[in-house]
This record gives structure tokens, sequence and C-alpha cells, in this order.
């Protein structure tokens, strides 16, 4: 996956939760190495994951998902400095 992709993928993600009312932001949670993929960036990737939740401040819904590293630090800071061991020059 390139980083175009790998935006295009989770820009898809947030718009599809903010069309419905939802915030995304990290939890605090560091669940470790877990084998299951990663639903934000859809990559199968084995490795450790982070809390991030999607809520509705209008309906007080909440949904908790377990994200990769790189949708975790996408989600804090909307850019990632590396990608895949690459430098991000974009």
């Amino acid at each position: 996956m390139t980083y175009d992709e790998f935006e295009k993928v989770t820009g898809e993600f947030f718009d599809e939760h903010t069309q419905k009312g939802y915030h995304i932001c990290n939890g605090d949670e560091d669940y470790g190495f877990m084998w299951q993929g990663c639903p934000m960036c859809k990559r199968d990737l084995g490795g450790d994951k982070f809390q991030i939740i999607a809520y509705n401040p209008v309906t007080d819904d909440q949904i908790e998902y377990r994200v990769c590293e790189d949708c975790m630090l996408y989600t804090a800071y909307g850019y990632l400095d590396m990608f895949e061991g690459e430098i991000n020059t974009k």
C-alpha cells in the first residue's frame, strides 16, 4: 500500500463516520500485539493495536475500534512522518 492509498482508505473511514455525526479520537487503550487486521486502513497486518473511538455527541453513541499504530498516529496528527519504513515527503 502506498501512502496515497493509505490516505484514501483512512479518509473514507473518517468520511463514513463524520457523515453520521461521529467524531473520531484516540482512546487510552494499548491492546498490545494482535493478529487481526486494521478496520481503518484495511491492512491485514498483525501488530500492536490501539484504541480509537467514534463518538456521536447527539445520540451519545460510542464505537470502539482497535487500529494499527499508523492509523492511531494518523488520527492524532493527520499525517505520518514515516510510512512502511519510508520517510514521508508529502
